[in-house]
């Protein structure tokens, strides 16, 4: 399980606040001694190596293998898709593929994000956040984090700002990075 704060209300004493949180749910305050308390990963991540461990014949699932779409924060469904995946894998007797799998299911919707990310990092402009906002119009959740091509089209779809979107040097790092997979666990910066 786990539970989870944004940006400044991260509490000082995550135990306390995790049993304010049983206590405020209903649901039995976990013993101290059965609780790994981490902070939330800020994914993308998909490094291999974090999620098999074959010595110990241990996967990780969502917020374990540190999965989350770090564009609009969702994490829930990365755990259950993950999970989905291994079980299927497991089933089918071919789990050492999971890492490989994993990257391959999630590796455009996580470009994405470090692109979609960067737009609003790298650029502090309303008028052009407020362009590839009425680009997007239209597009569920769905589409916009799990289908980069339908984003990208729409984006593309109105050249002016596709053109100021990429004009900066920061977004053709970030495009380089996104799309020779320098996710933030081979990153220095980690954005």
């Amino acid at each position: 399980m786990g539970i989870g704060w944004a940006g400044d209300r991260r509490p000082d004493d995550y135990f306390g606040a995790l049993e304010a949180a049983a206590e405020r749910n209903s649901f039995p305050v976990p013993d101290r001694a059965d609780v790994n308390v981490a902070t939330i990963p800020r994914g993308p991540s998909l490094d291999p190596a974090r999620v098999y461990y074959p010595e110990e014949n241990v996967f990780l699932v969502g917020d374990a293998a540190g999965i989350a779409n770090r564009y609009q924060g969702e994490g829930i469904c990365q755990g259950i898709r993950s999970a989905y995946l291994l079980a299927e894998l497991i089933a089918d007797g071919n789990e050492s593929a999971y890492p490989r799998k994993l990257y391959e299911l999630m590796r455009s919707e996580y470009r994405l994000a470090r692109l979609m990310c960067g737009a609003w990092v790298e650029h502090e402009d309303p008028e052009l956040l407020a362009s590839v906002a009425e680009a997007l119009e239209g597009l569920t959740i769905d589409d916009i984090t799990r289908r980069p091509a339908a984003v990208m089209r729409r984006v593309a779809g109105r050249p002016s700002t596709a053109i100021e979107l990429i004009s900066d040097a920061g977004m053709l790092r970030r495009f380089y990075g996104a799309y020779t997979d320098a996710w933030e666990y081979t990153s220095r910066e980690g954005s």
